[in-house]
């Protein structure tokens, strides 16, 4: 486990993605290492990724693509150009904060006159994801094309981008060991309904001192933060899986159904239902 806690200004990180992407007229957008969260202005993609992106299957394809993105970024530590599932290009910048990985800036999608789709994988997509091939193949032509100069020089814009996010502050250092065992011991567990002594034995510390301590480092609720967590992992189990709501409340801690749409609602200011709906609508939806 890395000892520090890196935080993210969200607010100060959309704004600063919002004026970016507008300069350069394509979005671009963050994911998170930890999170697997977006966090740009607007996360609708281009109708084809947006359409694979809301079925459970071919979502998977995409989430895999971002999991393979994220293991090269470790290893490369510079910015590159990427091929999708689907030979979409993507121009991928890891970002480093005091030499600890936060995860990646990407630009794209794109198509390219050196790759281009196969037919029988269309039709692989075409039967997973329930749509027409010809509508996907429609989609998939209506994509930038994106020649190799123009790409170089979007990876050089995206470096300068990462550049420019570390010095307006968006990340800051929290240097107490016990914060990042205290949350990575809240991801790894939010299936399970956690009490603060459960948390506090973890740590060896008083369940009213962690409490204290938690909330003069960080500014906030050890409570809030779990809540924020079961929200995020349930947004994720809602657009990766066909799981019933009822499954998806209990694999993320909610013992009471009522209880987990009460909370989803007061967090995301949709039901579970609703998100669902909207995700699988092709409808943009937060994160």
């Amino acid at each position: 486990m890395v000892p520090y806690k890196v935080n993210i200004d969200e607010e100060k990180m959309t704004e600063i993605l919002k004026l970016l992407s507008k300069a350069v007229r394509h979005p671009i957008l963050f994911y998170g290492f930890e999170t697997k969260k977006w966090i740009c202005t607007s996360k609708k993609n281009s109708p084809f990724c947006y359409a694979l992106e809301r079925n459970p299957i071919t979502n998977k394809l995409c989430c895999m693509s971002d999991d393979r993105a994220h293991e090269l970024c470790q290893r490369t530590r510079e910015p590159f150009l990427y091929d999708c599932h689907a030979n979409l290009l993507e121009i991928i910048c890891p970002l480093y904060f005091e030499d600890i990985y936060t995860g990646f800036l990407v630009i794209g999608q794109f198509r390219t006159r050196k790759k281009s789709f196969s037919m029988e994988y269309m039709q692989e997509l075409s039967v997973c994801s329930g749509i027409s091939k010809d509508i996907l193949i429609q989609k998939y032509k209506n994509l930038t094309l994106l020649g190799e100069e123009a790409a170089q020089g979007f990876k050089l814009f995206e470096s300068l981008c990462a550049t420019h996010l570390i010095e307006s502050n968006v990340f800051t250092l929290n240097e107490h060991a016990v914060i990042g065992k205290i949350e990575s011991y809240i991801q790894n567990n939010i299936h399970h309904a956690m009490t603060l002594k459960e948390i506090a034995g973890h740590v060896y510390l008083n369940p009213t001192y962690l409490s204290s301590l938690y909330k003069s480092i960080t500014g906030r609720n050890l409570s809030s933060y779990i809540q924020e967590q079961r929200i995020t992992a349930a947004c994720f189990l809602i657009r990766t899986t066909d799981l019933p709501l009822s499954e998806v409340a209990e694999e993320t801690g909610f013992r009471d159904g009522n209880y987990f749409t009460k909370v989803f609602k007061k967090e995301m200011l949709l039901t579970p239902s609703q998100y669902r709906t909207k995700w699988k609508s092709g409808e943009a939806v937060e994160e």
